[in-house]
C-alpha cells in the first residue's frame, strides 16, 4: 500500500476529491477537516493528530498536518495499492492542492554505476574497493589477473592453471586418470580403431 496525502484550502474541495477517489474504486480514503462548518468549534490539534495516526499517517507528518488542519485547511489521505498510486495522485492533484508543509519523498533514480551493478541496484555502498574481493577476503590468489573469455588462448596456455596459481603439485601426470583407475578402455582416442 502507498499512502498519498494532499492538503486543500477548503473542506468542500477535499470532499470532492475524496468522492472522486471513492467513485474510482479506492476504499481507504480519509478526510480530516478542522472546522466542520460556519460557527462550528475547531477540533483540537491533539485530537486531529490522534485521528490521523489511527488512519496510518506517520506521527511526524500528522503533527505538521494537524497545525494546517486546525487553521481551516482540509487533508485527504488515501491508502492506494501500488498499482493505483499514480492514478490516485493524479486525481488528488487535479483538485488544486495547497502546500502541505511536508516534503514529498524523492524516488529519483540515483546515478547508475555500471562497474558495480548489484550495489547500484540495491543502493548500498561498496564493502571494499579492491578489484578482486574474493582474493582479498579468502587469501587465495586469483587464477587470472585480467579479464578473459573462457576458451581463449590465454586459458589453454597452461595445462594446470590451478596448480600453478596455488603452488600445489599436480596429482598425476596420467592423461586419463579416471579410466586408468577404473581399468576401463577409453571410448575414443586420437586414432581410429579397426577390427
Amino acid at each position: 500500500m502507498q499512502t498519498i496525502s494532499r492538503l486543500y484550502s477548503t473542506e468542500d474541495t477535499a470532499r470532492k476529491a475524496s468522492d472522486d477517489l471513492t467513485r474510482r474504486g479506492y476504499r481507504d480514503v480519509h478526510v480530516f477537516a478542522g472546522r466542520q462548518g460556519e460557527g462550528a468549534a475547531s477540533a483540537s490539534r491533539d485530537t486531529i493528530v490522534k485521528d490521523m495516526v489511527k488512519a496510518y499517517v506517520l506521527r511526524s507528518e500528522a503533527e505538521i498536518y494537524a497545525g494546517r488542519v486546525a487553521n481551516g485547511s482540509s487533508l485527504v489521505v488515501v491508502h492506494a495499492p501500488f498499482s493505483g498510486g499514480a492514478k490516485a495522485t493524479r486525481v488528488l492533484n487535479s483538485y488544486g492542492p495547497i502546500d502541505k508543509g511536508v516534503p514529498e519523498p524523492d524516488f529519483s533514480i540515483e546515478q547508475w554505476d555500471e562497474s558495480v551493478p548489484l550495489s547500484s541496484a540495491l543502493r548500498l555502498p561498496l564493502l571494499t574497493k579492491t578489484a578482486l574481493p574474493f582474493e582479498a577476503v579468502v587469501g587465495v590468489p586469483s587464477l587470472l589477473k585480467r579479464k578473459h573469455i573462457f576458451g581463449s588462448a590465454r586459458l589453454s596456455d597452461n595445462a594446470t592453471p590451478f596448480s600453478s596459481a596455488t603452488g600445489m603439485p599436480v596429482l598425476t601426470d596420467n592423461a586419463t586418470p579416471l579410466s586408468s583407475w577404473l581399468g576401463f578402455r577409453l571410448l575414443k582416442t586420437g586414432r581410429v580403431l579397426t577390427k
